[in-house]
């Protein structure tokens, strides 16, 4: 009777551990936290993420005719008047300012007659996001992304480099643990 005692419990500790691996496979979530790094140590991480080009790169889309002519078309009132740009036809104006890296164009965007939002990937494991403002009111936003791909083939962030204009910051991924118990699907 003890034996059998012993294994049922060691049957239903099975159960509980698959299914928590299971769930946490599944449905486990993460979350960015900030690195506890000095801006001379991001830039050595990430030189790119201050890159000389950045500003004649906003020059030169904000020249561009077509976003000269999105950012006339879209309202300041409508949070949701966006306008996208096809990047063939801008593409040989932009070379000489691109990340040597780029492999392919994500979004070029205009909204809200002020607002220009550019991404490119870098390979399958980086991407670059600018976001301009045409008014000059804040500084240029860059953003560069790390990938890892999961073991389902799926690319999965790892590392942000943010820089803001004025601060420069680098956020890791960090695995939420158990955070499938407290959600409310």
């Amino acid at each position: 009777m003890k034996k059998k005692l012993i294994l049922l419990f060691l049957a239903l500790l099975t159960a509980v551990a698959g299914y928590c691996i299971y769930q946490e496979t599944h449905f486990g979530t993460s979350t960015f936290v900030p690195a506890n790094l000095s801006q001379t140590q991001i830039l050595r991480e990430m030189p790119d993420l201050a890159s000389e080009t950045d500003e004649a790169l906003r020059q030169t889309i904000l020249a561009l005719p077509q976003v000269q002519a999105a950012l006339n078309s879209t309202s300041p009132d409508d949070p949701l008047d966006f306008q996208h740009i096809p990047f063939a036809s801008v593409q040989a104006q932009l070379e000489p300012y691109l990340p040597k890296d780029w492999t392919e164009p994500m979004e070029f965007a205009v909204a809200n007659g002020n607002t220009i939002y550019f991404s490119l990937h870098c390979g399958p494991e980086k991407t670059v996001n600018y976001h301009f403002f045409a008014d000059g009111s804040y500084p240029t936003d860059k953003g560069i992304a790390l990938y890892r791909f999961n073991h389902r083939g799926q690319r999965k962030s790892m590392v942000l480099y943010t820089n803001n204009g004025t601060t420069l910051q680098k956020q890791v991924e960090k695995h939420l643990w158990f955070a499938w118990l407290y959600s409310d699907n």
